[in-house]
C-alpha cells in the first residue's frame, strides 16, 4: 500500500474481512556483532480499486550488525510499475541513534528514475531529571522522479518532508 507498508487483507469463508496494515521496515534496530536480520514477502500488489490484486510484488530486506554501534541494511521492492532498492546506515552514536537510508527507484510506466534520502535521530538528555527529555527528528527528500515500488503516482509534489517530536 506504500513504501515499506503491507496491507494483509483476510477474507475467511463466512464472509469476514480483516485488514492489517503495518510497516515491515519499521523495527530497525541495532544488531549486535555477527548478527544477521532478513526478511522477504512475496504477494499480489492491490490495484488502483481497493482490495482487487492483481499483479506480483516482492520485497525483501537484510541487516547486519558490525559492532554494538554500528549496523547496515538493504532492502528492495519490486512490482509491475517499479524497482527500489536502498541501504540503510543505522549508527549507536554518543549523542543518540541515528538512522540514515539512501534508496534508489526505477519506474516501469513513465517517470524514469529518481532517488530518496533520509535520515532520522532519537537522543535522550537530560534537563531536571535524568533522561527526562526526548527528541525525535527525521527529514526525507525525494527527488521530483523518485516513486516507490507501489505507487501510481509518476511524480512527488513533496520534495522534503521534515518533523520533530519533544517529548
Amino acid at each position: 500500500s506504500g513504501p515499506k507498508n503491507v496491507r494483509c487483507v483476510v477474507d475467511d469463508v463466512g464472509g469476514r474481512q480483516e485488514i492489517l496494515d503495518f510497516n515491515i521496515f519499521s523495527g530497525a534496530e541495532l544488531l549486535s556483532p555477527n548478527i544477521t536480520e532478513f526478511g522477504a514477502a512475496i504477494g499480489l500488489r492491490e490495484g488502483e480499486e481497493r482490495l482487487t490484486y492483481r499483479s506480483p510484488a516482492a520485497t525483501a530486506h537484510a541487516y547486519h550488525g558490525l559492532s554494538d554501534n554500528l549496523t547496515l541494511g538493504v532492502n528492495g521492492q519490486a512490482t509491475n510499475l517499479g524497482l527500489q532498492m536502498g541501504g540503510a546506515v543505522l549508527w549507536g552514536a554518543p549523542f543518540g541513534f541515528v538512522q540514515m537510508e539512501l534508496s534508489g527507484s526505477r519506474s516501469f510506466k513513465g517517470g524514469g528514475s529518481g532517488m530518496a534520502a533520509s535520515v532520522d535521530y532519537r537522543g535522550e538528555f537530560s534537563i531536571l531529571s535524568p533522561r527526562d527529555m526526548r527528541l525525535s527528528v527525521t527529514s526525507l527528500y525525494r527527488s521530483r522522479n523518485f516513486k516507490d515500488a507501489f505507487s501510481f503516482d509518476i511524480r512527488n509534489l513533496q520534495a522534503l518532508q521534515s518533523a520533530a517530536l519533544v517529548q
